[in-house]
């Protein structure tokens, strides 16, 4: 690991992602077209869909997930 930090956000050709080992249910520029990429939660569904959130666990693609499939899916959340 090069660092590690608690939230992290960063732009994927022109994409806002924003990183958190937590779910959460609000995030920068949410409303703004940004998506919300987290863990921590071990099932595959989440109790509440919230559209541009995804859970790239390992236990939903159990594995490494690439940045373009995470975003296709977020947006299909």
């Amino acid at each position: 690991f090069e660092w590690i930090k608690d939230l992290h956000e960063l732009n994927y050709n022109k994409q806002r992602i924003v990183l958190c080992h937590y779910p959460l249910e609000s995030w920068n520029a949410k409303y703004h077209n940004s998506i919300h990429l987290h863990g921590h939660v071990h099932n595959t569904e989440m109790i509440s869909n919230i559209s541009n959130r995804l859970n790239i666990g390992v236990d939903k693609y159990f594995g490494p997930v690439n940045i373009e499939t995470a975003i296709r899916d977020a947006r299909n959340s």
